[in-house]
This record gives C-alpha cells, sequence and structure tokens, in this order.
C-alpha cells in the first residue's frame, strides 16, 4: 500500500452525530493523497455504525481499550499517523475542500517551516456563521522566534486547522496530558523546531458549542494553567535563547 503524504488524525468519542460530517468534509479534499485515521476513545454511542458507512479504503478505525483522555488519544494517533504531515482534525468541524492542498503547499514550499494553521469560520450547532478569526490579515511565512515569544503571551492557534510535519511532533515527545491545554504547550514547543506559515483565507468551520473545556474552568484554574504553561514554554526557551527575558 502507498503511503500517504498526509495523515487526518480523528480522535473521538461520543460524537457520532457530528462526526459523520467531519468524515465527508475530509473525504471531499483536493489533494489526491491522504489517510483518515480515527480514534474513538470508547465512546458509548453508534460511532463504531457510523465510521462503517463510510466503504473508503482510505479510512482507518480504531477503539481504544480504556479512555486515554483527550490528548492521550492524541498521542495514540500520532503513533498510528504514516504521513509525512499531520493534521489532528476535531471531529465536529467541517474543512473545505482545499484544506489539506493548501497546508501541504505551504509545507512544501518552505522546508524551513514545520507547522501551518489558518482563519477559521465559527458556527454554532445549526451551522450559521457567527464570524471570521483571522491571525493575520494575509498568508504568510512566520519567523520561529517571534511566534515563540508572542505564544509565551497567549496563542492564536485553531488548533483543529493545524497541519504539522509528523517527525516534528515525534520529537517534541507528544502531547502532554497532565496539561488541560496541552495544546497550547505543543504550539510552544512546535515554535522552537522550525518556523510557521499562515493561511488567511477561512478552511475550517469550527463548531462552537456552549460546554467546552476551556469554559468550563474556573479563573483561577485557568490562571494556574496559564502560568505553568508560560513558565515550562520559558524554560524551554533559555535554552535556545539565552536573552529571552521573563
Amino acid at each position: 500500500m502507498n503511503v500517504p503524504r498526509i495523515s487526518v488524525c480523528i480522535p473521538t468519542r461520543n460524537r457520532a452525530a457530528l462526526l459523520e460530517g467531519c468524515i465527508q468534509s475530509i473525504l471531499g479534499q483536493t489533494h489526491p493523497s491522504f489517510e483518515i485515521v480515527i480514534s474513538d476513545n470508547c465512546s458509548t454511542d453508534d460511532t463504531p455504525a457510523v465510521v462503517a458507512r463510510f466503504k473508503d479504503a482510505r479510512i482507518r478505525y480504531y477503539r481504544n481499550e480504556s479512555n486515554l483522555g483527550p490528548f492521550g488519544n492524541m498521542n495514540r494517533l500520532l503513533e498510528l499517523a504514516r504521513g509525512d504531515y499531520v493534521n489532528i482534525a476535531h471531529d465536529d468541524d467541517l474543512y473545505a475542500p482545499e484544506f489539506l492542498s493548501r497546508g501541504a503547499e505551504l509545507l512544501d514550499q518552505h522546508p524551513n517551516v514545520g507547522m501551518v494553521h489558518c482563519a477559521v469560520r465559527q458556527i454554532d450547532e445549526t451551522g450559521t456563521v457567527r464570524r471570521i478569526v483571522r491571525a493575520y490579515p494575509s498568508t504568510r511565512v512566520l519567523e520561529r522566534k517571534k511566534e515563540f515569544v508572542r505564544y509565551l503571551a497567549g496563542h492564536n492557534v485553531c488548533c483543529s486547522t493545524v497541519m504539522a510535519r509528523r517527525k516534528l511532533y515525534l520529537q517534541t515527545g507528544g502531547f502532554d496530558p497532565e496539561h488541560i491545554c496541552a495544546d497550547f504547550l505543543m504550539w510552544i514547543r512546535l515554535a522552537l523546531l522550525a518556523d510557521l506559515a499562515y493561511v488567511a483565507e477561512p478552511l475550517a468551520d469550527m463548531r462552537v458549542h456552549p460546554v467546552t473545556v476551556t469554559n468550563s474552568l474556573d479563573p483561577d484554574t485557568w490562571y494556574r494553567e496559564f502560568v505553568a504553561i508560560q513558565q515550562e514554554g520559558f524554560e524551554l526557551g533559555i535554552r535556545s535563547y539565552p536573552d529571552l527575558k521573563p
């Protein structure tokens, strides 16, 4: 079997009603070489039946024997991925047909770039667009040190749009399940390893729910999490940039 260029990894748990749309949007991609790897984190709904309805050889489905937690499940997907480039898609988001092509194009053209992300449309439960969220006004390559410093103050990345080189994901050691916002720490780590790139066109629909992990955190917990990640990021950064100021 030919190894696909891109692995679209979908961690899922009890999202059968939304997962189907996500898979359909990925199968509609214009890029010629990708796989979809689904890791089911012990769903109790009809997620297996939803996936089984797709008769497409590009889909690989795995079910965990025990609940690994959100970031443990993402790490499982990094182990299963075969492509040079990896996107960890959210099971409730939708992707424009050119999403994979645009991200892969930037990684192909810029060997110094390790991670690409893009603008998104925020949609509600009905699919109505609430707003477009852009981190930057135009498509660009971003110098690693500047982005690293920016991320220490808070990141501007929609994590479901990130496409990164698999070798760099593995070099970081994966997501740290000890953190509630381990994706935040991951972008800091990736920014220490390579330049980044951004696509200013909204190529994904990010579904906004009334209850999310970050919205459910009380202010004290959120503050402690942010400070812990910021401190860890600074300690990592000082090794690369001795002139870094706290």
